[in-house]
């Protein structure tokens, strides 16, 4: 039956679909190491820096939010490329 009387307040707001999306994320890092010119004098190398860097490493979010990024909450199947990468810069004499 079909009626415009609204008896059972279906109209009311909810919060079942609220959702707590907060969350950190490590997007990039780099950790290096210079040697100077000192401690180089012996191999004819000015500078030598090492370093190692990281993408997308990783993130902590809500247990309730289901999505694999917290970013990118609609895409869903498609996974986030992670990269780590060394390198190594000289500067001779």
């Amino acid at each position: 039956m079909l009626s415009l009387v609204d008896a059972n307040n279906e109209g009311r707001s909810s919060d079942f679909f609220i959702v707590n999306t907060s969350y950190f994320k490590m997007r990039n890092i780099q950790l290096g190491y210079t040697l100077g010119a000192s401690t180089l004098k012996s191999i004819r190398v000015q500078k030598l820096r090492l370093y190692v860097m990281g993408d997308n490493l990783f993130w902590f979010n809500s247990k309730k939010f289901e999505s694999r990024d917290p970013e990118l909450a609609n895409i869903g199947l498609i996974p986030i490329p992670r990269s780590v990468t060394f390198g190594l810069n000289v500067t001779f004499k």
